[in-house]
């Protein structure tokens, strides 16, 4: 989603099709996403994942994809459980039991411990992140409808009755719970319309109680708790991560990572702008022979998403900006020594401030490479 969710995905398996819900298929390919404002980075490389001292039980269940044990953890696999993928562990003797393992026992204290780190940096970050709509809690079956963007949804209370996320595949929610879930049999976390549980983030933020599904739930997206015991039952289409001290699948639980179980989300296109800040000493909005570059300007630029994105001016006195979801954007030029004096508009046009310093409404759309936006300085102060 990222990426909630952008991480390098391992080989795709068959996606995990939910017993009681429909399959949600092409919808990816609709519309470009918007940029996940968070990433699980190599945490979401697995279906399970158990943090630094947390064990995982398998019960009589399927989990579709890696499964990963972080240090001082450990991973039963209990008979008639079958994991379809890798286990990962920091250590010797942290798996065991006499379920189905297709893949191989992989060591590397390194990796899990990366793993760790990513997870807390993205339950940080998703807990930063201000909230576009807040409820003090979900007491009945209710439905969140998506701002075709970013969307961050603050719980206050408990999660305990079906959520639905609407929208578009423009769409990613960073949903953050500050209560338990609670969900009971044939109560779940759905999607509709073009959302997909890859772009799905559920952050459980502190100690506020457990994370339990029952038979015949649906999860679709990515659950994240970092000082939660978790219980799953039913089906989950997405990546669990629990690091509160233990993860217990329930006998009728089906596991299916949105990121190493599902289908490689297609590449995002993103736009780029340059342009050029200088001394214009003759103010006619050219970057004209010798006149004087002002390396080392300071820019940003601000989406329509909220993210702000910095640029320095080269010493040749360019500066370009990369990697732009698609939006709407402004320019501005941070005040240095110098009187502001001209904007010179590029390619994809917007609206000039009366202070020289800013520019608005520049629409992006993803794979555009707006050029010639120039900022004129006056005489250095």
């Amino acid at each position: 989603m990222f990426s909630f969710l952008r991480s390098i995905l391992p080989t795709p398996r068959p996606a995990l099709r939910p017993r009681s819900m429909p399959r949600l298929e092409g919808l990816e390919a609709r519309e470009v996403p918007a940029t996940m404002p968070v990433s699980l980075g190599t945490a979401g490389h697995y279906a399970v994942l158990g943090l630094q001292n947390t064990d995982i039980i398998n019960g009589n269940g399927t989990i579709h994809g890696d499964e990963g044990v972080s240090r001082g953890g450990s991973l039963v696999n209990r008979a008639n459980s079958s994991i379809d993928g890798d286990v990962h562990a920091a250590a010797r003797g942290q798996y065991s039991g006499r379920g189905t393992l297709s893949g191989s026992v992989i060591l590397s204290a390194s990796e899990m411990k990366t793993a760790d780190d990513d997870a807390a940096a993205a339950g940080r970050d998703a807990a930063a992140l201000k909230a576009t709509q807040t409820l003090n809690a979900v007491k009945k079956a209710t439905t969140i409808t998506g701002n075709g963007g970013v969307n961050v949804i603050a719980i206050k209370g408990d999660l305990s009755a079906s959520l639905t996320l609407k929208g578009t595949a423009a769409d990613v929610f960073v949903v953050n719970v500050s209560g338990s879930l609670d969900l009971k049999s044939r109560e779940s976390l759905t999607l509709s319309g073009g959302v997909t549980a890859d772009h799905v983030l559920y952050n459980f933020v502190g100690k506020g109680g457990d994370v339990r599904t029952r038979g015949d739930s649906v999860v679709q997206g990515n659950l994240l708790a970092l000082s939660r015991d978790i219980q799953i039952g039913g089906d989950a289409t997405g990546s669990i991560i629990g690091g509160g001290g233990q993860i217990r699948l329930r006998d009728d639980a089906e596991i299916g990572s949105a990121s190493p179980g599902g289908d490689t989300p297609p590449p995002v296109q993103t736009a780029e702008l340059s342009g050029f800040v200088y001394l214009d000493m003759d103010s006619n909005g050219v970057f004209d022979s010798g006149e004087t570059p002002l390396g080392g300007a300071q820019l940003t630029m601000v989406g329509s998403d909220g993210v702000s994105h910095p640029a320095t001016v080269n010493a040749d006195g360019s500066y370009t900006f990369t990697n732009l979801p698609a939006g709407t954007y402004t320019l501005t030029l941070i005040p240095g020594p110098w009187s502001p004096n001209t904007i010179t508009l590029g390619t994809k046009s917007g609206v000039k401030d009366v202070d020289n310093q800013t520019v608005t409404s520049i629409v992006l759309a993803g794979g555009d490479h707006a050029t010639g936006y120039l900022f004129g300085g006056g005489s250095l102060s």
